[in-house]
């Protein structure tokens, strides 16, 4: 399902009755660039439920995702789309794209996360060929990405894909890209990044997996695999089967699981992200989580859009795990314990 965006949003209005024009004048500019973005999906194929995006428009209802791209320096976007934002799984080796005929622009890749399940995020910043800025806004929704094994000599799109634009803080202006990708194999070695912008492509040589570990619980109905960034679960697992039955209810818009660590600690999280994982053949879906914040409450109360930007920004991350510090995982009744998991 997908929410209707302009009565949504009237209704946003109505309730924040005593907050300021200018706190709704950013709501709506927020709401409306997720609405352009589809930052945020739950689909899983072979399942009855539809694609459902949760855009900010629906505010009061919780549960939903933003881009950062506004105003943030593309060598910083990949850390700032995490919540923890561990730099020791973040590349940042600045390496600039070879450009395989005379091009208009320039493309350097300013720092990535790759892990050994697939997920990948890379940040890059873009200028013309003069160091000037590219004004046309519509420029980054022509671009694509693909990957090429050097070794086996083929080359190979990824199946699910994003590609955002970094917009300057006046959004009159694209200082970079960012590209996301999840569950995705990647060749291990002499593996390249080729980004196309029309006419022009980019290539990215030694893309190197910067999170090598994972967990995997293993289960006659198949495996549950939890890497940095979330999980990967097999078709038919209790936790494929708890997180599809959730969605389309309240409860997919609350806190549904508690991570806990060795040293006592615990934070609860909502639903960020439950899709297929792009591999037809492999029929497991990518699972990820956001921090659960009080946001809704505050945005309620009428607090003000400097009152909660901060808030707004962590509650709307992706929830990195730390893999070595976890102790459990919990997800409705469902205990994913690391003790009785294979450390990979």
């Amino acid at each position: 399902m997908k929410y209707q965006y302009e009565e949504s949003m009237k209704e946003v209005l109505k309730i924040k009755k005593g907050g300021s024009d200018a706190l709704n004048r950013k709501i709506f500019q927020h709401a409306s660039a997720t609405e352009k973005n589809q930052h945020r999906t739950y689909f899983y194929p072979g399942r009855s439920i539809a694609c459902a995006l949760i855009a900010i428009v629906v505010l009061l209802t919780g549960g939903i995702g933003i881009s950062y791209a506004a105003g943030v320096n593309p060598v910083q976007t990949v850390l700032d789309f995490f919540t923890k934002r561990d730099e020791s799984v973040i590349n940042k080796n600045e390496q600039k794209g070879t450009a395989r005929q005379d091009s208009d622009h320039k493309l350097t890749m300013n720092e990535y996360y790759l892990d050994a399940l697939g997920n990948g995020y890379m940040a890059f910043s873009l200028t013309k060929k003069d160091g000037g800025k590219e004004k046309d806004l519509a420029f980054g929704t022509t671009l694509k990405a693909y990957y090429t094994d050097t070794e086996k000599n083929t080359t190979k799109e990824f199946v699910s894909y994003d590609i955002e634009p970094v917009y300057s803080e006046q959004r009159n202006s694209i200082d970079g890209i960012q590209l996301s990708f999840y569950g995705t194999p990647f060749p291990a070695d002499d593996s390249e990044i080729v980004i196309e912008m029309g006419t022009e492509s980019f290539t990215f040589s030694d893309i190197e997996v910067t999170q090598p570990h994972y967990y995997e619980w293993e289960n006659p109905e198949g495996s549950v695999f939890l890497s940095g960034v979330g999980l990967i679960a097999d078709d038919n697992t209790e936790t494929c089967d708890y997180i599809d039955s959730i969605i389309g209810t309240e409860k997919d818009t609350k806190a549904i699981a508690t991570v806990v660590y060795k040293d006592g600690h615990q934070d609860s999280l909502q639903l960020y992200h439950f899709c297929g994982d792009g591999d037809s053949s492999s029929n497991s879906a990518v699972i990820q989580f956001s921090p659960w914040t009080e946001l809704q409450k505050h945005l309620e109360e009428g607090r003000t859009w400097e009152e909660v930007k901060d808030e707004w920004k962590y509650n709307f991350s992706i929830y990195t795990f730390k893999l070595d510090e976890i102790s459990t995982l919990q997800i409705g009744d469902i205990v994913l314990d690391v003790t009785e998991a294979s450390y990979r």
